[in-house]
């Protein structure tokens, strides 16, 4: 069983949905992140928890894009990972910078740099933007 799935079980059992939510948060964005989230979208985040485990995950997980749909993006497109998100998702960013024909960057944090980095993710759009605004 994958670390994720433990975790999220565990929080099941222990809490119901809002437990497995609160432990998949953890585990994707970190405990310091899921700390410093602001109360009111902490609780909407766990108040949703059961229509994510019961509907949403069940078509992310598996969801792959077309290759022609890849290959007809044509703006600019920056791919970015945490130097600390779970190898698990840094393997799908790479996936996807490869048929995006672009380099993976890697951002300080974990999955979720806007909650725990935002500086620094800040940072690394400014040139993006900069490229977009011209």
């Amino acid at each position: 069983m994958e670390p994720i799935q433990q975790a999220v079980e565990k929080g099941m059992r222990e809490e119901g949905p809002r437990g497995g939510g609160a432990s998949f948060l953890r585990f994707f964005a970190g405990d310091e992140a899921y700390e410093r989230l602001e109360p009111e979208l902490r609780e909407r985040m766990l108040g949703n928890a059961e229509i994510f485990f019961g509907l949403e995950l069940g078509a992310i997980g598996p969801y792959r894009p077309h290759k022609g749909s890849l290959a007809a993006v044509d703006v600019p497109v920056r791919v970015m990972a945490g130097t600390e998100s779970p190898p698990p998702l840094v393997a799908v960013a790479r996936w996807l910078a490869e048929r995006l024909d672009v380099e993976l960057e890697l951002l300080p944090g974990a999955h979720t740099p806007y909650f725990d980095r935002p500086e620094e993710m800040a940072q690394a759009l400014r040139p993006l933007l900069r490229e977009l605004s011209r």
